[in-house]
């Protein structure tokens, strides 16, 4: 039996059934590289199936889209297929993978710019620029999210407030819409569609190529200190302060503490530390940390793997286990601020870091969620105590709350606000699922009334109602989807249920 008649014995019946309604004179064969393959993602949203494309090119790219349109078929690009919801998911259409598009075009270091085909992955322009003395604005905590994923998202960093989310860092663009033209863009030629495509989760076209405005730094080291904050008041005041000293900021919260103790939490604040060891030491450290890096997250997933179902275990008492922990990190750091000895390499500190705990599909369990969520500054204490106290009195609080500090932009679709951010991940059992459906609801609610944005990557819950309430520029981003993918060629698990309308 030939490789794709066996791929086509292995389908469901329902894939079956599309393939044999697609069997008419006008059918074709797919590309080479383009295969059937079961597809999910981290948190809470089960396996589909999808004929997944890995194109090379950009005719490849368009080889796809022709294919797509004349067999009815939708299709949604992926980066590094880091997002937790259905963003990334396209059941029973087409998922065009850009992984293997990935090269850096251009590194001009004169101006301090990148240019990098999309499925370029963050780590990868740190490896080519930094011990140059240059950083990537805005990078998340994850160093394997690509390029094209990172700005379809229009992810944020611990240095948000001060640069913007990563679609500020983005100059031009190239963007194969869904006729297979090309389009060039930037801010001044065709801003619409370029604020429109920026944290438009992959529903305007394919991101091609991708130029960033890369930040000169004294050096790839960061001189860390670690404070403390006995409660919501003492949060915010220290927080005021940091924001014209510190170059990045995280936040750690006690999710159980309560009463006075409300808002009780350990802040991560550095500075870009001012050393020079060297072009030549640079370089090696860069490398070793770059490798060290991978075999950080090669070991933390392997060992996280191993023993996922002992911390699913232990989440079955985690009232008994993370209250006593959270009081004694609180503890360890509460005798004032504490600096570090000697500046750390940034690649440790913003990645390796997210490795101390385990990823999401793990750390929320089969049941859990993820949701990150803005409050404006205005409203930062009323919002962020009610949404405190809402996680807390659950039979479940969260593993983890996280929060970070953010600035306003001007993209349509985009998770960025003058405020806070609550980063909240949630391991309820079986047995809560009903009940955590019905928070999820009040919780966004909640944030609703006091201005709220969710990032959508994270996003696995949302209603209809609720998206159009959060995100009120989605009229003109459907207006501008009209224009350039008037048969709404690109859709996803998500557009589907949170943009496209009801019939």
């Amino acid at each position: 039996m030939r490789l794709r008649e066996l791929r086509y014995a292995q389908l469901p019946d329902r894939s079956r059934k599309r393939l044999l309604l697609m069997s008419s004179e006008s059918y074709r064969s797919p590309p080479e590289f383009m295969l059937w393959e079961p597809v999910s993602v981290f948190v809470g949203t089960g396996t589909t199936r999808s004929l997944v494309a890995y194109p090379e090119t950009a005719d490849d790219c368009r080889a796809v889209l022709q294919y797509c349109r004349e067999n009815g078929l939708s299709i949604c690009p992926r980066g590094s297929a880091r997002s937790y919801g259905d963003a990334i998911l396209n059941d029973q259409n087409v998922l065009l993978d850009l992984s293997r598009m990935k090269r850096i075009l251009e590194f001009n270091e004169e101006i301090a710019q990148v240019t990098v085909e999309a499925g370029t992955k963050i780590v990868d322009i740190f490896a080519k620029c930094h011990h140059l003395g240059f950083t990537v604005p805005a990078s998340p905590t994850d160093s394997t999210i690509s390029v094209g994923g990172a700005l379809a998202a229009n992810v944020n960093g611990k240095d948000s407030w001060r640069v913007g989310n990563f679609g500020d860092q983005v100059v031009r663009m190239k963007v194969m819409l869904a006729s297979g033209e090309t389009r060039a863009l930037d801010r001044d030629h065709e801003r619409e569609l370029f604020l429109a495509i920026v944290g438009g989760m992959g529903l305007l076209g394919v991101v091609l190529e991708v130029t960033l405005q890369l930040r000169k730094i004294p050096s790839p080291y960061l001189d860390v200190s670690i404070s403390s904050a006995a409660d919501l008041d003492d949060l915010l005041r220290q927080l005021d302060k940091l924001k014209n000293s510190a170059n990045f900021v995280v936040v750690w919260i006690d999710g159980y503490a309560s009463g006075k103790n409300l808002g009780r939490s350990v802040i991560h604040a550095t500075t870009w530390a001012k050393v020079d060891f060297g072009a030549e030491k640079l370089k090696r450290d860069i490398e070793k940390g770059i490798e060290t890096l991978a075999g950080q997250r090669r070991n933390a997933l392997a060992f996280y793997r191993a023993t996922r179902h002992l911390i699913n275990l232990g989440f079955h008492v985690q009232k008994i286990l993370f209250r006593p922990f959270n009081k004694f990190y609180f503890w360890l750091h509460k005798r004032g601020e504490k600096a570090s000895i000697k500046p750390e390499l940034f690649l440790g500190h913003n990645f390796d870091k997210s490795y101390v705990v385990p990823p999401p599909d793990i750390l929320c369990g089969p049941h859990g969620y993820t949701v990150q969520i803005t409050i404006p500054y205005g409203k930062g204490k009323e919002g962020l105590a009610k949404m405190l106290e809402l996680c807390r009195d659950l039979p479940c609080p969260p593993a983890t709350t996280i929060l970070r500090l953010h600035r306003k932009d001007d993209h349509l679709i985009s998770f960025s606000e003058d405020g806070y951010s609550l980063n909240v991940e949630f391991h309820p059992k079986k047995r809560h699922r009903a009940q955590m459906q019905k928070f999820m609801q009040r919780f966004i609610d909640c944030g609703i009334r006091y201005g709220s944005k969710v990032h959508l990557p994270k996003d696995i819950t949302l209603t209809r109602e609720q998206f159009r309430c959060l995100y009120p520029n989605y009229r003109k981003f459907l207006e501008i989807k009209q224009q350039v993918d008037p048969e709404k060629l690109f859709q996803s698990g998500m557009y589907r249920r949170l943009f496209a309308e009801q019939r």
